[in-house]
């Protein structure tokens, strides 16, 4: 065989195995539907005054898709809210929760089974922030 065939066939092999690898390289998620349970940190203001607490956070998701996106409920003590969210490639959870009156933002990382971040809420005489740290169960 001439030089010239083989470095077409060479190449022509390179392109099916970098196609190959681009397929086999698609997104997958880790399987965040189940329940999740934690604690939230929470400094906030109400009436004027500021306060710390701690609080029982569960996380359930319901159901999810291919692309990362899911929803469920997130309930903080006794209050439960519906939420939808997302996962990244890199691991890193956005949702968005509605709760009486105003709503929430999270923002965290996923590391094996606990989600660690922030959350933000806004209603018409509170704001928030809490740490969350959150397990599968």
């Amino acid at each position: 065989m001439n030089k010239r065939l083989w470095m077409v066939m060479i190449l022509a092999l390179g392109l099916v195995l970098l196609t190959a690898g681009m397929a086999g390289a698609a997104a997958k998620f880790q399987d965040l539907t189940g329940t999740w349970t934690g604690t939230a940190n929470t400094a906030y203001w109400e009436g004027g005054n500021y306060n710390f607490e701690s609080v029982g956070v569960t996380l359930v998701v319901s159901q999810q898709d291919a692309n990362g996106m899911f929803y469920g409920t997130f309930t903080y003590d006794t209050s439960e809210d519906i939420m939808t969210g997302s996962i990244a490639t890199n691991k890193i959870i956005t949702i968005a929760s509605w709760i009486s009156g105003g709503h929430g933002t999270f923002t965290g990382k996923l590391t094996g089974k606990t989600i660690t971040g922030t959350v933000n809420f806004f209603y018409d005489a509170y704001i928030a922030t809490e740490t969350v740290k959150l397990t599968k169960q």
